[in-house]
């Protein structure tokens, strides 16, 4: 299945005073919340107050295209020190519409594993195989 880098650059996990956990990519903020399908994620307009930055790394957003079989979801991998953290959307990344998006964390990838699948997918372009996977 044929993937492409479509965002990468620095993110922050921070929490505002209200409490409420944020997702900042670069210039985009994403509230994270615990919705009645379980783990949702929504776009804000405007910007959150940071209260307590829970951490901050390196993010690569990866799509897929839509015609594979399974069709394989959207992949957010947040760099933290030695490994990263999958975070796949069931629906894509949500949009400036408001509309809440289901995603789950998926496992820890060691950077090496990441970033030898991501080495052949140099910004806007693409590479056929599924994502990478632990144990490869």
């Amino acid at each position: 299945m044929a993937g492409k880098i479509t965002k990468e650059g620095v993110y922050q996990l921070f929490r505002s005073p209200s409490g409420q956990e944020v997702l900042a990519l670069e210039k985009e903020e994403f509230a994270l919340l615990e919705g009645p399908r379980g783990e949702e994620v929504i776009a804000r307009q405007g910007n959150f107050e940071r209260q307590q930055v829970l951490e901050m790394g390196e993010f690569i957003f990866v799509e897929f295209a839509e015609n594979g079989d399974p069709p394989e979801m959207p992949h957010l991998f947040l760099r933290r020190n030695n490994h990263y953290i999958e975070i796949i959307f069931s629906g894509g990344m949500p949009t400036e519409d408001g509309e809440p998006r289901e995603y789950r964390r998926g496992e820890e990838i060691g950077v090496e594993d990441v970033e030898d699948y991501l080495e052949a997918l140099p910004s806007g372009s693409t590479v056929e195989g599924a994502g990478p996977r632990v144990g490869r």
